[in-house]
């Protein structure tokens, strides 16, 4: 067929059968030659735009203008897979090939999965070999794997303001975890598994670390040595400050915010390993306004697997 356009033909339509390949395409006498809008070779695979690349047997393709490509299993049956592609297809090799000299990628489906691969740089017909990415299993768990010196995940929350960038549900737990974080990796380099840090001076009110608890467990435990303001703590509780004189703010507070006369704010020791009870404790008791009081030394010298006591067996007391 021939279209006109002002009085002057520029296409000729054509639909027929070429070395096996059923063609629609036209002549487009500007250009002075055949294109391909359309193709379906021997095969059964398409190509939009493009004649499609040598395929596998196993497969059939659709591709779409020079690199994008849909790749399937071509028997109707389990375990097929659907692969949508960029600059890559199956080659005949059973090898993914490039179809352009260019980074190459690929989703894909297949056995209620979903892989994101990518391969590096390749030279047009070569074999170009693909790494998972990224992986969501049947049951919805995601593997991202990189390669190099690369952040495996980065979450950028610029606009959240009373949001979270991230939050992690399991109301289902049982003796599971909702995090957890793990490195086998032998180095002795110093090196932070978690770092939360504020990097803004005039957040003041920011906390870094909020740990709650609504339950009668712990909030934290921690299994090795803790340092406060210490890089590197030789006791399982070091505190470290740089202060000239007294500051209040560098040291440790034990407060009783019940407020109330009598009450005690106490430290407990103990060195019992069966009940783990506390046998000796010091605290301030109470007496007055604004938290005026005594200091009680107390020590339980009974050979039994109770607790300490101020009221029973305070030794020592300093108003």
């Amino acid at each position: 067929t021939t279209d006109t356009f002002g009085g002057d033909a520029y296409t000729d339509w054509q639909f027929h059968n070429e070395g096996g390949a059923l063609k629609f395409q036209y002549n487009d006498t500007v250009i002075g030659s055949l294109q391909p809008p359309f193709i379906i070779d021997y095969g059964g695979n398409a190509g939009f735009g493009v004649t499609p690349a040598a395929t596998n047997p196993l497969s059939t393709s659709v591709q779409i203008g020079g690199n994008a490509n849909l790749s399937s299993t071509k028997a109707q049956a389990a375990s097929g897979e659907l692969d949508i592609c960029h600059n890559t297809y199956y080659a005949a090799d059973g090898n993914q090939k490039y179809i352009s000299t260019d980074e190459a990628s690929i989703i894909r489906q297949g056995g209620g999965q979903f892989v994101f691969r990518n391969a590096p740089s390749g030279t047009a017909g070569n074999t170009a070999t693909f790494t998972d990415r990224l992986r969501v299993n049947s049951a919805g768990t995601t593997t991202i794997t990189p390669t190099g010196n690369v952040k495996s995940l980065y979450l950028s929350g610029s606009t959240a303001t009373t949001d979270s960038v991230f939050q992690a549900e399991g109301d289902s737990l049982t003796t599971g975890r909702i995090g957890y974080f793990y490195s086998a990796a032998s180095d002795t380099s110093t090196r932070s598994l978690v770092w939360i840090r504020n990097d803004h001076a005039s957040a003041t009110g920011t906390t870094c670390l909020e740990v709650t608890n609504d339950s009668t467990g712990p909030a934290a435990t921690f299994a090795g040595k803790v340092g406060v303001n210490a890089t590197a703590p030789n006791t399982q509780l070091t505190i470290e400050c740089d202060t000239a004189g007294e500051a209040i703010a560098d040291g440790i507070r034990i407060q009783n915010i019940h407020g109330i006369n009598n009450d005690i704010a106490p430290m407990y020791f103990g060195v019992h390993g069966g009940g783990k009870k506390a046998k000796a404790a010091i605290g301030l008791k109470r007496l007055g306004s604004y938290g005026i009081g005594e200091l009680r030394f107390a020590v339980d010298s009974n050979d039994d697997d109770a607790d300490v006591s101020f009221a029973n067996d305070t030794k020592l007391t300093i108003n």
